[in-house]
């Protein structure tokens, strides 16, 4: 396994919530392509243009039109965008990323230009951004953004039109009048089965074998992460679940527990990246949030116990593997929580392994997560997410530490199997078959909204 290729497709830095980064990614690239007659990509997978962009004009803007999936909506519709002083949405993405550059993907609100907010309001106003989610079938479960755009540049009425799918940087299309700028040709479906056959026993055997070059990457998430989260402990962000834990914490006397560590340095880093900083995050399988749950638990039990900087990266690697191949079989967005779930699978092998458990102690510990965590819906992204983040994480922790003990959970335990990758096939069938209760949270997040 190319284990740099999968850090570099799997793990990426993104500022602020990816739903509706993805969506200003793909509405800006589409005001760019409208001055382009060609448009190709790097081997990073970055866009070159060609021509010179001008500034927008908002009265020249006819249309924009975003359709999504429900698992985009649901989770852009109510996200904080970075640097913004508390604006979210859809319609605050889209009209921000008007002026801003494609080139810097899923970072692109990273380094904000405050002196755009007063031209945004007139897009706002102007009702000229459309919104709405598809109600497609089971077979097109898959991430979906469409982007159409319509702009009149020097009296010429233009229409630009860019398609995302699968995961939030993945361009598929970009056309302008009806003509082929950029499509993708190749396949991924291959890819995807191979992360899907992957056993405990593989994994592991990748992990051990890992090579410098590709633990100094993953130390680069580490770095990221941890500074998130210090930045979320010094500052207001969010709802400041951090800041009422620790004083919980404290005054129960528990504040020096590893789980009330855990708990409040999650918390921390999510309540910042919920809460608007404007700092980057280093996602694993297209969350932030799973970045967060998937490196900080690892890292601080780690340097509690004083395990090794080595042996602590290899457990946050096989943190993100296993995220991986959970985010494959569950979907990569899902009407349950990603976090309490995929992320947490990742956390309790991860810690089971650093702290030197067996690979029978490590199937033990994700058995133990699933048995937990499984109820976790997602309705949406937003600040209080800091509090799933930070269950999760403890949860996932104590998992880990009972699975040290040899506590295991019988695989006639509702949808637990003896082995845990039937376990993840199971529970990725039953979130399919919830596909359909994305629409009932979504009505309800928007009644509640009018409320």
């Amino acid at each position: 396994m190319d284990l740099l290729n999968f850090l570099k497709k799997n793990v990426i830095s993104a500022t602020g919530c990816t739903e509706p980064i993805a969506i200003a990614y793909a509405v800006s690239l589409a005001y760019y392509a409208l001055f382009q007659e060609k448009i190709t990509n790097d081997v990073n997978d970055s866009f070159k243009f060609f021509n010179k962009v001008p500034e927008i004009k908002p009265e020249n803007i006819e249309m924009i039109n975003i359709k999504v999936d429900q698992n985009i909506y649901k989770n852009a519709y109510s996200a904080i965008i970075p640097g913004t002083n508390g604006l979210k949405g859809i319609e605050v993405a889209a009209a921000l990323a008007l002026y801003q550059n494609p080139k810097a993907k899923l970072n692109i609100f990273k380094n904000l230009n405050l002196v755009n907010f007063n031209k945004i309001e007139q897009i706002l106003n102007s009702d000229v951004i459309k919104v709405s989610y598809s109600e497609d079938s089971l077979t097109d479960y898959l991430l979906k953004i469409d982007i159409s755009l319509k702009y009149k540049s020097n009296d010429v009425l233009k229409t630009s039109q860019v398609k995302i799918r699968e995961t939030h940087d993945n361009v598929v299309e970009i056309k302008v009048n009806g003509i082929d700028l950029y499509k993708k040709t190749n396949n991924q479906t291959n890819d995807k089965e191979k992360k899907k056959s992957l056993n405990l026993n593989t994994i592991l055997e990748i992990v051990e074998t890992a090579d410098k070059s590709v633990l100094d990457e993953v130390d680069k998430g580490i770095l990221m992460n941890m500074k998130v989260a210090n930045e979320g402990g010094t500052r207001r962000y969010g709802l400041e679940i951090a800041k009422n834990l620790r004083y919980i914490f404290n005054e129960d006397g528990c504040s020096d527990s590893i789980i009330s560590e855990i708990r409040s340095k999650v918390a921390s880093a999510a309540d910042a990246r919920m809460g608007g900083t404007n700092l980057p995050v280093m996602t694993t399988s297209g969350s932030g949030n799973m970045g967060i749950t998937a490196i900080i638990p690892v890292v601080i039990m780690g340097e509690r116990r004083h395990i090794s900087r080595t042996k602590i990266k290899k457990a946050v690697l096989l943190s993100h593997l296993i995220t991986s191949i959970a985010d494959q079989y569950l979907g990569h967005l899902s009407a349950l929580c990603g976090v309490a779930i995929k992320a947490g699978f990742g956390v309790a092998a991860a810690i089971t392994y650093m702290l030197d458990g067996s690979q029978a102690q490590i199937s033990y510990a994700i058995n133990l997560l699933a048995a937990n965590n499984i109820g976790f819906l997602c309705d949406g992204a937003k600040p209080g997410c800091a509090l799933k983040v930070s269950t999760a994480a403890g949860i996932a922790t104590e998992c880990a530490l009972m699975a040290l003990n040899n506590q295991k959970i019988s695989h006639d335990n509702g949808i637990i199997f003896e082995n845990p990758d039937d376990t993840l096939k199971g529970i990725g069938n039953l979130c399919h078959s919830l596909y359909q209760l994305n629409k009932e949270i979504i009505e309800l997040i928007e009644k509640s909204v009018i409320n």
